[in-house]
This record gives structure tokens, C-alpha cells and sequence, in this order.
């Protein structure tokens, strides 16, 4: 049993809103060469960039976890 509802963060980073929207919306396959906390990335059905797509990511926070989602809005 998985729990459901919506995760809301706050984060700070030390780049340009842009680069940071790019990366999300064009490049996400690249986010476990940046980050050890995330392992893979995978668009499970859609096109990258689109509203719709299903993702999902696994990362791993002292255990294994995964998190499987639909992109709302870009």
C-alpha cells in the first residue's frame, strides 16, 4: 500500500530560475549525475516535456524509494 497526496518543497539553489526550469522540463535523465540522493530516472509513457507524461524517479534517502507521478503543468 503507497501513499497518495501532493509533496510541496521548498528549495535553494544558487542558479538562474531558467536553467533550473530547463533542467526539469528537458534534461531530468541527467539528474542522477548531479545528485547522489537520486539513482534513475524514467519516462514511463509520454514525451518528455509534455503535460501528461508518467515518471518516475527512485532515490534513495538512507532506504530505497520511488516515486511515480503524471506532469500536471510545465
Amino acid at each position: 500500500m503507497g501513499l497518495r497526496g501532493k509533496l510541496v518543497a521548498h528549495v535553494e539553489v544558487k542558479c538562474g530560475g531558467e536553467l533550473f526550469h530547463d533542467h526539469f522540463n528537458s534534461k531530468p535523465h541527467h539528474s542522477p549525475n548531479i545528485s547522489d540522493k537520486i539513482n534513475h530516472f524514467e519516462v514511463n509513457e509520454g514525451e518528455l516535456g509534455t503535460v501528461g507524461t508518467l515518471v518516475e524517479w527512485r532515490f534513495n534517502y538512507g532506504k530505497s524509494l520511488l516515486f511515480s507521478g503524471e506532469i500536471k503543468i510545465i
